[in-house]
């Protein structure tokens, strides 16, 4: 559910708004993270954007790190648009996922964190998906 929206363009290429989303979230695959948090986690989208996101986390990831996201966008596939596939009346309630760069964290308190992720890997009808999203979110 879209909780208010705030648009920021400071230093960034698409627009964001605030979002009361879900995340599932985790390390790439045989990595020294991989290692200790090998279960998906669950937690709770701040902001989003076409190119990021920005996240609650209960892990203290490092700079740099990759992660899976899965993001949980209610009706994006109405605005996914390809000439290559259909969805499937069960493909509908699929998440978008990505392959997300931490690029910034910030501790709340102990063992709660901001994370801030990039996507370095990302379908590109997925991306605009989330980016027609967010327009038709501004314009309600």
């Amino acid at each position: 559910m879209l909780s208010s929206i705030q648009i920021s363009n400071d230093r960034r290429y698409n627009q964001r708004i605030s979002f009361d989303g879900n995340v599932t979230y985790s390390p790439m695959p045989y990595t020294e993270l991989w290692k200790q948090y090998q279960s998906p986690q669950k937690s709770s989208i701040i902001n989003i954007s076409a190119s990021g996101l920005l996240f609650k986390s209960n892990h203290d990831f490092p700079e740099d790190s990759l992660i899976k996201v899965k993001l949980h966008i209610p009706e994006w596939q109405k605005y996914w648009h390809t000439h290559f596939a259909t969805l499937s009346d069960t493909d509908r309630n699929l998440p978008i996922t990505a392959i997300a760069k931490i690029i910034r964290k910030q501790c709340q308190y102990p063992d709660h964190y901001n994370i801030a992720a990039s996507f370095v890997s990302i379908d590109e009808g997925h991306q605009l998906a989330i980016k027609q999203w967010i327009t038709s979110e501004i314009l309600q």
